[in-house]
């Protein structure tokens, strides 16, 4: 994931390790993020056989209120990258797209989804087509414009529906986690939006109140 000259780039007095977890977390300057991936804030080793997280190192610069809980954010949703990669290995995460590009992009925003709302944000995805991935989007833009924009227009509805599941998941007091269980064994784009709308209307006849979204692995 980061090569030695990237390293070398940084500099190891930007670097600080805390190894007090499960999995060890790594921090990088804030303003040297960049050189190790471009517009991210966060990463996870899912390529690497060696488990461990990257953050940005904003500790220096926000509240220890916010980081702390920004921290813990990021922990949970890097370490789900992390999880969901050991669960499509053993045939948990599976997908019947018949068509490669589908199967790439249907389990990325699966995997996108599960991780955000871990990490007790709203649920939203993306697939591998998203504007920060923009050289590779660009390249298949190029190759196949049709699916492309089949891909994108499937993203932006399933986006829809989460944000309007989410809104209604905070106003009834359920955690994003309770998501994961609805669409954890989905297997393509379509039963993904059949699952999203079978969790909506489940919620129907639960009243609204309002609650505090908690994190991590723990609530599930």
């Amino acid at each position: 994931m980061i090569s030695e000259d990237t390293l070398n780039e940084i500099g190891v007095e930007n670097i600080s390790i805390d190894e007090s977890k499960l999995i060890p977390t790594i921090f990088i300057n804030s303003k040297l993020f960049f050189k190790i991936r471009a517009g991210f804030h966060a990463l996870a080793s899912i390529k690497s056989k060696i488990l461990f997280i990257l953050l940005k190192d904003f500790r220096e610069t926000q509240p220890e209120a916010f980081i702390q809980k920004d921290i813990s954010s990021m922990t949970a949703h890097e370490s789900s990258h992390i999880f969901t990669k050991y669960l499509r290995s053993n045939g948990v995460m599976q997908t019947n797209e018949l068509d490669e590009d589908m199967r790439e992009n249907f389990l990325t925003f699966l995997d996108e989804v599960i991780c955000k709302v871990t990490g007790g944000d709203a649920p939203f995805g993306y697939t591998k087509l998203r504007e920060s991935n923009s050289e590779y989007a660009n390249f298949y833009k190029e190759r196949d414009l049709e699916k492309y924009e089949e891909i994108r227009v499937i993203g932006n509805e399933l986006n829809n529906l989460l944000y309007e599941l989410g809104q209604k998941m905070v106003n009834k007091g359920i955690d994003y986690a309770n998501l994961i269980g609805a669409i954890i064994r989905t297997q393509n784009f379509n039963d993904l939006k059949a699952a999203i709308n079978e969790f909506d209307l489940s919620l129907n006849e639960i009243p609204d109140k309002a609650s505090e979204v908690k994190v991590g692995w723990g609530m599930i």
